[in-house]
């Protein structure tokens, strides 16, 4: 399904963070350019962390806002992604102890692919079909 204009920023976001996903992951390929070290895939995980993942939670909830009284669906489902950023952040955090971790880095792999495939998967095509343009117009000020 093609991508609504207003949905293109946070779906190239999240192709971005999917790398890191990936990255993240125990059985994660080398990739040429990125750290290899799990004490260096943390620091880069961290710093993405702050300067990418968290502006962009921060888009996401504020669209949140906008969308979640389209229907009991979208607002149920809005709801677990706000969950699932709750606990992104506190895995985040965790990391943030120096010590590498690779048992939670591999977590928050896993995590982050799943919750960015269920805003693809599920989440935009729902805004898509659902949102009027007035609700369009305001998430397009957001991103």
């Amino acid at each position: 399904m093609k991508r609504h204009e207003s949905l293109v920023p946070l779906s190239k976001e999240h192709h971005h963070t999917l790398i890191l996903a990936r990255l993240l992951r125990k059985d994660a390929p080398a990739y040429r350019g990125m750290p290899s070290g799990s004490k260096e895939k943390m620091e880069y995980a961290l710093a993405d962390y702050r300067s990418h993942i968290l502006p962009h939670f921060r888009k996401e909830e504020q669209m949140f806002k906008i969308i979640k009284s389209i229907n009991k669906e979208v607002n149920d489902l809005v709801n677990e992604l706000e969950r699932e950023h709750r606990e992104l952040k506190s895995d985040f955090e965790k990391l943030n102890a120096g010590l590498p971790d690779t048992d939670l880095m591999d977590k928050i792999g896993i995590a982050l692919d799943n919750h960015i495939r269920k805003e693809e998967r599920n989440l935009f095509p729902l805004i898509q079909e659902n949102c009027s343009e007035e609700m369009v117009d305001a998430i397009k000020l957001i991103l």
